[in-house]
């Protein structure tokens, strides 16, 4: 069953993501980022070439002709990547897809709005038996 872990008091929610996205392509795993907001997708996808300048975090976005072969997928449609290890859900609603993969990582904010939406899917999560785990980043 798929696994979700919520990612509580992230100062910058960006930065937590791509420390997971990091953590995730050194492990090996597959991650797609979901976010359908083709702006902010572009967004992304620059800030996390230029997060971090020593490293490199392989990715692309989901249209892609190489988002079959590349550990880190971005975008609003999984069809194209060809393994389903980690979910990163960037949008206020829960993907139909998510029992696809191992697991799904949700980052939230101090910010009103995040922490009552991630309340809403902490509730769907658990209503349908899916084991969570919660990470408290201000520890």
């Amino acid at each position: 069953m798929t696994r979700v872990d919520f990612y509580f008091h992230a100062n910058d929610k960006l930065d937590v993501i791509i420390k997971l996205l990091q953590k995730a392509a050194i492990s090996g795993f597959h991650t797609f980022v979901y976010l359908r907001d083709s702006y902010l997708l572009s967004k992304y996808d620059q800030l996390i070439w230029q997060s971090r300048p020593l490293s490199f975090i392989p990715h692309v976005l989901f249209d892609h002709p190489l988002a079959g072969k590349t550990p880190i997928v971005l975008g609003a449609d999984p069809a194209n990547i060809i393994k389903f290890d980690v979910l990163i859900n960037l949008e206020p609603v829960i993907p139909d897809f998510i029992s696809r993969f191992d697991r799904v990582l949700e980052v939230v904010t101090e910010e009103l709005e995040d922490i009552e939406l991630s309340r809403d899917h902490y509730r769907f999560f658990k209503q349908r038996g899916y084991p969570i785990y919660t990470h408290d980043l201000k520890v």
